[in-house]
């Protein structure tokens, strides 16, 4: 009762979640055509499966191929913005790559892609904002990493057949405005005896909940930042 407790990551959670979702397809290939993105089904207002059709895979290849991608940047994105925040990310880009697959594509659609590319989006507009407060340097090198990546898989797209793009350019799209409208704005509150990183909410609220997220998570980055909202450090 009074050991360590097990800290389950989200990154972990998501991929958990895939293979095991990716287990019930193989066990019941019906639910597949039922969940994946359909544009005539879209048409008619099954708007589920804009989400469903993220957790769903067409291969083992395809599912490692995504699995890689999310475990590879999945914690980074995880420490900086935390539990709720990257879990919000993960699900609204994955949207994102669908609704512009819809609009572009009439073929369905299956697939962590968007996510995965939303995930570099995210980490790239959260690079721009903060590469005053976490180096140049660093952060272009961040950057350029991400460019190359988003341009390889871009071109193996456009050499293999199947291949969502629209779906991938959706996610990463949608990455950059979800970084930038609820990503961490980092500044440094000088204090009388030190100096804290705060991360400056772009919506109203959200400063609030940060705090209470943080309080709840207790983990990694979170664990070492100040979450505070624009009334309470006026001078930064």
């Amino acid at each position: 009762l009074g050991g360590p407790r097990l800290r389950v990551s989200a990154t972990d959670m998501i991929l958990v979640g895939l293979w095991s979702i990716y287990g019930v397809q193989l066990g019941f290939p019906a639910l597949t055509p039922m969940l994946w993105k359909s544009n005539e089904a879209l048409m008619k207002g099954q708007y589920y499966r804009l989400l469903t059709c993220c957790g769903l895979h067409g291969s083992p290849m395809h599912l490692i191929f995504n699995s890689m991608a999310i475990y590879n940047l999945g914690p980074t994105v995880e420490k900086w913005f935390g539990k709720t925040r990257y879990l919000s990310i993960v699900a609204a880009t994955g949207v994102g790559g669908s609704l512009l697959s819809w609009r572009c594509s009439p073929f369905p659609s299956i697939g962590a892609s968007g996510a995965a590319f939303g995930l570099m989006g995210a980490y790239s507009m959260f690079l721009v904002e903060n590469r005053d407060v976490l180096g140049r340097a660093s952060t272009g090198a961040g950057l350029q990493s991400i460019a190359k990546t988003v341009a390889l898989n871009l071109a193996l797209g456009l050499s293999t057949p199947n291949i969502d793009q629209a779906g991938h350019i959706g996610g990463f799209v949608s990455g950059i405005a979800a970084g930038s409208l609820f990503g961490p704005r980092l500044r440094v509150m000088r204090r009388p005896y030190d100096r804290v990183l705060v991360d400056r909410a772009r919506l109203p609220e959200l400063g609030r909940v940060l705090r209470s997220q943080a309080a709840q998570e207790g983990t990694g980055f979170l664990n070492a930042l100040a979450i505070i909202d624009r009334r309470e450090a006026p001078g930064i």
